[in-house]
């Protein structure tokens, strides 16, 4: 699963899944913007067959968090 995820958020950021980490987070990496976050949601809801509450979405600050989303509604 998160080999999985890394690929997701490394093809949004362009960049490595090896460059995915934890602590990777807009403030680490300029591609992170707003609508890339939206893009990387939009990705994860469909390739992990999940809906993310606004809250949910809110609670992303960075790679770990994300994991977190998911591995909860998975």
């Amino acid at each position: 699963m998160e080999q999985k995820l890394k690929t997701v958020v490394a093809n949004i950021l362009g960049i490595t899944a090896e460059e995915v980490s934890d602590d990777l987070s807009p403030e680490s990496n300029g591609n992170w913007d707003s609508l890339n976050h939206m893009n990387i949601i939009t990705a994860v809801e469909k390739e992990f067959g999940v809906t993310m509450s606004m809250s949910d979405i809110q609670s992303i600050v960075d790679f770990a968090s994300l994991k977190a989303v998911i591995e909860k509604l998975s």
